[in-house]
């Protein structure tokens, strides 16, 4: 319903405020509304911040679709908030993950990336990843 268009914008208000609730409860529900969340065609400023931190939270327990997610978000010409920094970060963990369609979105972000530029990325991209690693061993 929080999809479609047949909500009024009401509605949807309502529908996204239940979703809410169901995700403080269910993981499964978190990855539903992040991703519900940055389908929506104009998603306010504070949801989107909120749909991120959901997905974060699931990538950085290794969900795959919450990182793969998470890196085409930050690599849509589109979007606003584009960071190549944040999808190369997410696209390296996505490859270390064995997802299929990592190294490609990863070679897309480098060709934006300069000389002096990749060497940091790379830092950052492996500290995100090994904070990954060491966070999974804990639960």
């Amino acid at each position: 319903l929080l999809h479609s268009g047949y909500l009024g914008e009401r509605q949807k208000s309502v529908a996204l405020h239940l979703w809410k609730h169901a995700a403080e409860r269910n993981p499964d529900a978190q990855l539903s509304l992040g991703f519900g969340i940055l389908d929506l065609p104009h998603p306010s400023a504070n949801d989107v911040a909120y749909a991120i931190k959901l997905l974060e939270t699931a990538a950085r327990q290794k969900n795959v679709k919450a990182v793969m997610r998470l890196a085409s978000f930050y690599s849509d010409p589109a979007n606003p908030l584009k960071d190549k920094a944040a999808a190369f970060n997410w696209y390296w963990v996505g490859r270390h993950l064995k997802d299929p369609e990592a190294q490609a979105g990863l070679e897309r972000v480098v060709t934006t990336v300069s000389r002096n530029e990749f060497p940091s990325f790379k830092i950052n991209a492996e500290a995100l990843l090994e904070e990954i690693s060491w966070s999974a061993r804990q639960y």
